[in-house]
């Protein structure tokens, strides 16, 4: 859940005249005597009274000196309440702001505290836009919409724009909140072998973070919302800080950690420009790239001998220690290119599951 939850605002507001005719009551003033000493019609005092008529600044500070009440409470009545009838013409909900929030993974944003629970369509879709930070539809499709399409990822997968977006978006939100020095390529490399390390630890997630803030990377976990298909993403929210968001996709350590080293490729190896997002597929030179980079950081070339030969889970043990991995890391590289005869089904035992929230 959002460190930010979603604050109460009222969905309703009165016009200054019900004020102000409270307080003629208190004053034993009528409306035709306050019409008098306005200066204006008895219609037109009728007309403000009931909202229909804005009060003015210069009817404000009439009010101060005829009720005593500060010019700057009149004020601040009568904006409360055109701002609130604003809010309701845009919150009106039509057939593209229907059709768009049923596309939308309301469910998830109210489960993980961004938006409100079980609210009418016209304040959920304000909600919505907030949450994305946009003003309306039209600027959302180009904002995320349109973007979603440049990240690299297979076109074997049906994208889900709007559950990309969101989980994009989450992950946005909480790399503001990490403070992170500012980005190093070279320190990045530095800290790898350490990194590596991690994938032999069961908490890992704090270190994880920790150490990645002081190269310039945010790293933010976020468990998958349904329909968006990532392993992974990375781009840059400004030139000094990277962005890696990484899912519980398929719930394995093996693909976490390959997915981790995969978009930290990408931010040493391509444009700063480009943004990426993960999901197993080798369908582009950048991905090819990233994937080898990743490959041959866990499993490292002259290990490969040595891969080829393992012929039981007790081989996958004693190369994990040799080599310093997780044997989740050599039974997933085993399965995955179908080295020696392995397979899923054969390595199932050695992929620790991967549990976001309890770390």
């Amino acid at each position: 859940m959002t460190d930010s939850p979603v604050t109460f605002a009222p969905d309703y507001a009165f016009p200054p005249g019900d004020t102000l005719r409270s307080k003629l009551s208190e004053l034993g003033m009528a409306q035709t005597d306050l019409a008098d000493r306005l200066g204006m019609s008895e219609k037109h005092v009728s007309h403000m009274m009931k909202g229909n008529a804005p009060l003015t600044y210069e009817t404000a500070v009439a009010l101060e000196r005829i009720t005593g009440v500060p010019a700057s409470t009149w004020n601040g009545l009568e904006s409360h309440y055109r701002d609130h009838l604003l809010r309701e013409r845009l919150s009106v909900v039509g057939l593209e702001e229907a059709e768009w929030l049923s596309l939308l993974p309301l469910a998830t944003l109210r489960e993980r505290g961004y938006i409100s629970d079980a609210t009418p369509n016209g304040r959920t879709l304000g909600e919505v836009l907030r949450f994305f930070a946009v003003a309306d539809i039209k600027a959302w499709k180009k904002v995320w919409s349109q973007p979603i399409a440049s990240f690299r990822r297979s076109g074997a997968h049906h994208v889900n724009a709007e559950a990309t977006a969101t989980w994009l978006r989450i992950g946005e939100i909480k790399a503001h909140e990490l403070a992170c020095n500012p980005f190093d390529a070279s320190a990045v490399r530095k800290i790898l072998p350490a990194l590596r390390e991690l994938t032999r630890s069961k908490d890992f997630i704090q270190q994880l973070v920790q150490l990645c803030a002081t190269v310039g990377i945010a790293i933010v976990l976020e468990p998958e919302v349904s329909g968006s298909r990532v392993h992974g993403a990375s781009r840059w929210l400004t030139p000094r800080k990277a962005l890696i968001q990484l899912s519980d996709r398929q719930k394995k350590e093996d693909v976490f950690w390959f997915s981790l080293f995969h978009e930290i490729g990408h931010l040493l190896l391509h444009s700063k420009k480009a943004s990426y997002i993960h999901d197993g597929s080798e369908d582009s030179f950048t991905e090819d790239e990233a994937n080898k980079f990743a490959r041959d950081l866990l499993i490292p070339p002259k290990w490969l001998d040595r891969l080829t030969n393992t012929q039981s889970h007790a081989d996958i043990h004693l190369m994990a220690n040799e080599i310093g991995v997780s044997a989740s890391i050599v039974a997933g590289r085993l399965a995955r290119d179908g080295i020696g005869g392995w397979t899923w089904p054969k390595v199932s035992k050695l992929r620790n599951s991967l549990h976001l929230s309890e770390n």
